[in-house]
């Protein structure tokens, strides 16, 4: 079989955290490796089975949680015609976080398809996560969901997440989601307009702790950068002020080059 290496995560003791899945069997697997270079005590040789159930796993991402563990989120079904977001919580031994299902949280299972989350700790011991969703049926649309650390959706989320992009037909891609350092977190997506439309605009938004949107913020999102042309979001990180940078490739010009925008929490 074929591995295709999707993410790595600091274990915050020197050593890191990897998943990948499996070709062809679409099967996610993690490991722990240490410091000097070697398995982590309990972890199997050739990967943990994070989730091997029957159909695609697919964009496997992982976040550390701050204890020595780690949070990995995915799509699970089959490929572009079924898919929901799940995801698991491991400790540093390669053992489940108690209060975790074995197949993983299902995080959300609204009808369409789900896919390619990201995921960032949200401060509390629990973690943020953002992905892309057709249940609009025209379309895709950006949503978030909250989770506690002990399996849990956290209070006053919405069942299936809270949807923080526009819709109107449009095909919103996230990219990232990071947290604002006061309980909340930044989102950043791509929209496209549709086919026979050469225009991508660049999109964010706060979203509080509670699962509203920050004040000040569109509905929608802030238009970031919606001149005309290609503008293709590649990184979001936080500023480490409470604000956040965006970065993209832009074809205002040709050839295409970089543009950063930094944006504050108002």
């Amino acid at each position: 079989t074929d591995q295709y290496l999707y993410d790595i995560a600091p274990d915050g003791q020197g050593g890191a955290f990897i998943v990948w899945y499996d070709f062809p069997s679409y099967d996610i697997y993690a490991q722990h490796v240490l410091t000097n270079g070697t398995i982590a005590p309990g972890w199997p040789a050739d990967g943990l089975p994070v989730n091997t159930a029957p159909g695609q796993q697919l964009w496997p991402r992982m976040i550390a949680d701050g204890a020595g563990g780690v949070f990995v989120a995915w799509m699970d079904g089959s490929g572009f015609s079924v898919g929901d977001i799940r995801a698991q919580h491991l400790n540093w031994d390669g053992t489940r976080v108690s209060g975790w299902p074995e197949e993983g949280l299902a995080v959300c299972t609204a009808e369409g398809v789900q896919w390619s989350p990201v995921l960032d700790s949200d401060g509390a011991g629990g973690c943020f996560i953002a992905w892309s969703d057709t249940r609009s049926g025209v379309g895709a649309d950006v949503y978030v969901q909250r989770v506690n650390g002990s399996g849990e959706i956290a209070v006053g989320w919405p069942v299936g997440g809270r949807q923080v992009s526009s819709g109107g037909g449009t095909f919103a891609g996230v990219y990232g989601v990071v947290p604002d350092g006061a309980g909340g977190a930044y989102v950043g997506w791509k929209v496209n307009y549709g086919e026979g439309v050469y225009e991508d605009d660049v999109f964010a938004t706060r979203i509080l702790g509670d699962g509203s949107i920050a004040p000040g913020w569109p509905a929608g999102g802030n238009p970031v950068c919606v001149l005309p042309d290609i503008q293709q979001l590649t990184s979001v990180v936080a500023d480490g002020a409470g604000g956040v940078f965006l970065a993209w490739y832009d074809n205002r010009t040709r050839p295409a080059v970089a543009y950063v925008q930094r944006l504050r929490p108002d």
